[in-house]
């Protein structure tokens, strides 16, 4: 498998597990990882912090509307 599928191949299983992020910055980080000489284990630490990274900023922004939604800038939580 040459570079090319392989990417391709890397970007279709990653979106089919919903790591779309990720997906995005394979080629990117691709490069960056050859030019840099990384580890495997860098590269894939790194996709995986820009993941992360992405998944906290689109929650921290959900949780941001609906506050705003609510009316009132904190939660009250009853257990019942």
């Amino acid at each position: 498998m040459n570079e090319a599928m392989a990417l391709d191949r890397a970007d279709a299983l990653l979106r089919e597990l919903g790591l779309n992020r990720m997906a995005d910055l394979l080629p990117s980080h691709a490069e960056e990882a050859a030019r840099e000489s990384l580890t495997y284990t860098e590269f894939i630490a790194r996709l995986l912090d820009a993941e992360m990274e992405y998944r906290y900023q689109r929650y921290t922004t959900a949780f941001m509307k609906l506050a705003a939604r609510s009316g009132s800038s904190t939660f009250h939580f009853s257990p019942r």
